[in-house]
């Protein structure tokens, strides 16, 4: 089955912002995948404090902070999860999603670059103490599975002999 994350494009509306693409006032952007190229409504919530969210406004109505380019159209998440896609990790088992993610989480919480477009003065990585509780527990989950394959096996050559 193939994945949202198999997809070959996508654009992210916080990255236009980041970027100074995407301002404030912006109503509508082009958003381009090579030769390819649509016009997006871009909507906007505003804060009491003066910040905001930018979102694109997908063709399906919905706001979406992220689009992906599929069959030569736009659509968000939940106009590909109505067509069957899901993430990737949505389509392994637990146990081995534990295992899929543990390295992805050490390589990202050892990453010597800051994972911010801007990052905040004197932070790397922002929610460090919620990716290593994530970490730990993956590894437990990951453990647990091994031990439990573990275990099946043995029953099944004492099963055997």
């Amino acid at each position: 089955m193939i994945a949202i994350d198999d997809l070959p494009r996508s654009e992210s509306v916080s990255r236009l912002r980041a970027s100074g693409a995407i301002g404030p006032d912006t109503r509508v952007t082009t958003v381009a995948f090579g030769d390819l190229s649509f016009n997006v409504a871009v909507v906007h919530r505003h804060f009491p404090n003066g910040g905001g969210w930018s979102f694109f406004a997908c063709p399906c109505g919905r706001r979406a902070r992220v689009l992906r380019l599929f069959d030569n159209s736009l659509a968000c998440h939940w106009c590909l999860a109505a067509r069957g896609f899901r993430p990737r990790v949505q389509l392994i088992a637990t146990a081995k999603r534990a295992a899929y993610l543990a390295p992805r989480l050490i390589e990202r919480l050892g990453s010597a670059h800051p994972q911010r477009l801007h990052p905040r003065p004197g932070e790397m990585l922002d929610r460090r103490p919620l990716l290593e509780a994530k970490l730990r527990r993956s590894l437990i989950v990951a453990r647990q599975y091994a031990l439990d394959e573990h275990d099946k096996m043995l029953h099944k050559l004492l099963r055997d002999k």
